[in-house]
């Protein structure tokens, strides 16, 4: 280890506070987990009720030298993120007075399709 125990450590809170968290890094107590044959590792159930990880949860993996970095990131659901698209851009074509059959008409008329 380059420059002792202590140094590992700062090395960790300035990237962590930097690049990753807004906030000062508490390090509560270390775990060991050990790398699977299929690369997988267990994150300890003390963690992962803090963290509320629940099977399926998104974890973000990044690496500095030999430190590995997780952090927990919320994907939106494509479905629901395309329903409240589609509900704004109805509210917006609403207030601009555009009709459904003027969208038809736009598109049929970009893609070179005659309309009768």
């Amino acid at each position: 280890m380059r420059g002792g125990g202590e140094d590992i450590f700062r090395r960790i809170e300035k990237y962590i506070s930097k690049k990753v968290l807004p906030s000062y890094l508490v390090i509560k107590m270390a775990e060991i987990a050990k790398v699977s044959s299929k690369g997988q590792i267990v994150i300890p159930f003390d963690i992962r009720k803090e963290l509320d990880l629940k099977t399926g949860a998104t974890l973000v993996v990044s690496k500095m030298d030999d430190i590995v970095l997780l952090k927990k990131v919320k994907i939106p659901d494509p479905k629901e993120e395309f329903k409240k698209l589609t509900k704004w851009g109805q509210k917006w074509a609403k207030k601009k007075g555009i009709k459904e059959e003027d969208i038809v008409k736009i598109i049929h008329k970009g893609r070179g399709i005659k309309v009768a």
